[in-house]
């Protein structure tokens, strides 16, 4: 058996992965670039040492939740100002 060692995970990575997650549950636009920010960030740090930081799983997580939650957001946004203006175009 293995007996790697457990390293700590970076706070932005759980930060990152937490606001991915209230981006999809209500805080889409906010919660959606922190995420994206902290996961960024995170990444970075854990690269520049490797041997110190753990939880870059976490940060992608919460990159990709938080990269999906904007997409979509800023889709829907699109939609409603289009669906308003082709409204008042034909009445």
């Amino acid at each position: 058996m293995g007996g790697g060692v457990v390293l700590p995970n970076h706070q932005l990575a759980l930060v990152s992965l937490i606001a991915g997650i209230a981006g999809w549950i209500g805080c889409a636009g906010i919660g959606s670039i922190v995420a994206i920010v902290t996961g960024y960030m995170a990444l970075k740090a854990i690269k520049a040492e490797p041997e110190r930081w753990g939880g870059a799983g976490m940060a992608k997580g919460g990159l990709a939740l938080g990269a999906a939650s904007l997409a979509i957001t800023v889709i829907v946004m699109i939609i409603y100002i289009l669906f308003f203006i082709f409204a008042a175009v034909a009445s």
